[in-house]
């Protein structure tokens, strides 16, 4: 058998395989909830939950402009995110979290939101005419 880089430690391969260079992008707009002003239908008897207008809107365009900033593969190991919301108005970081996620994994960003294994959230009551949420994606401590 052929040496191994790093030596024979197929930990150390495996890592060097399936991490990925950290990631920064930004997403501009009034980012908003996918929960606030959810809509609920009803069919075949069962209710279904359908996300607000606003915020079907806001994820349209913020999964067009990741498109523009991210052309790699989705990342398929387990990560670590830290997002940002620089906004005027009140919000939930919880629910903002949660769109986030799925607006990321929409755009092809990251292959699943299982994968998201640290969390790190935070807004600004102030965006100075400028709202956005820049987002910091980076290979979780320990994945293998």
């Amino acid at each position: 058998m052929w040496p191994l880089p790093g030596g024979d430690d197929v930990a150390h391969v495996i890592r060097a395989i399936t991490t990925f260079e950290p990631v920064a992008l930004t997403v501009h707009g009034v980012s908003c909830s996918k929960k606030t002003g959810a809509r609920i239908i009803f069919a075949k008897g069962r209710a279904i939950p359908i996300p607000a207008k606003k915020y079907v809107s806001y994820e349209a365009s913020a999964v067009a402009e990741l498109a523009t900033q991210y052309r790699r593969e989705p990342i398929a190991t387990p990560c670590h995110i830290v997002a940002r919301f620089y906004r005027d108005n009140r919000a939930d970081v919880d629910n903002l979290a949660g769109g986030l996620l799925d607006i990321l994994q929409k755009a092809k960003v990251i292959k699943n939101d299982g994968l998201v294994y640290a969390l790190s959230v935070s807004k600004s009551g102030r965006c100075d005419g400028d709202p956005r949420v820049e987002v910091f994606i980076a290979p979780h401590p320990g994945a293998a």
